[in-house]
């Protein structure tokens, strides 16, 4: 797990909460939840990782939260208690530092758009964390949709001229498609 920035840079209260880093002092499942599905959903496009940072206060320094492998598990639990749809794609690990241990979650963003929690969808503006406008679900929508095109619309970059069969294209779709009388003329 790669932060965008050192760790140590990052909790000497040189960075502040943005677009892709959140501070959360403790376990607090619902908000949790809704950071994680917001990073997934990626709203400036970005195409960057998202980090939650728990353990930490807002002004970036440590506020002493030690970490239990039953904290663990749950923060893991979350992808998968089919709450969050589609899945969201992210890690859980942690630091250990004398003065509290940090717990960074990193969520990559989602190409299937919008990632909904109990059918909400969550977004990140800068530093704050919103529940999606109809407008912007929309362009997750059509994110999501021009991740996967259609087959017809998929380049074959290694298909040649000879590849099209254009006497079955004669037989089968030009006679259907355009008039007899056309096509003796054309």
């Amino acid at each position: 797990m790669g932060l965008p920035i050192g760790i140590n840079q990052l909790l000497n209260g040189k960075v502040v909460e943005w677009e892709r880093i959140d501070f959360k002092k403790g376990w607090n499942p619902e908000d949790v939840v809704h950071s994680i599905c917001a990073f997934a959903n990626d709203m400036p496009n970005s195409k960057k990782k998202g980090y939650l940072l728990i353990g930490v206060n807002d002004d970036g320094s440590r506020c002493g939260l030690k970490v239990t492998d039953e904290l663990l598990l749950k923060l893991s639990a979350i992808r998968t208690d089919g709450n969050i749809l589609p899945l969201p794609v992210m890690s859980v690990d942690f630091i250990s530092f004398e003065d509290g241990d940090v717990i960074v979650v990193e969520v990559v963003p989602s190409i299937l758009p919008p990632v909904r929690y109990r059918g909400r969808t969550y977004i990140r503006i800068s530093a704050r964390k919103d529940i999606a406008t109809r407008e912007e679900e929309d362009i997750l929508v059509e994110r999501r949709s021009a991740n996967f095109p259609t087959f017809d619309t998929t380049p074959c970059p290694e298909a040649t001229l000879d590849d099209i069969d254009t006497e079955l294209i004669t037989r089968t779709y030009l006679s259907r498609a355009i008039n007899p009388e056309v096509l003796a003329q054309d």
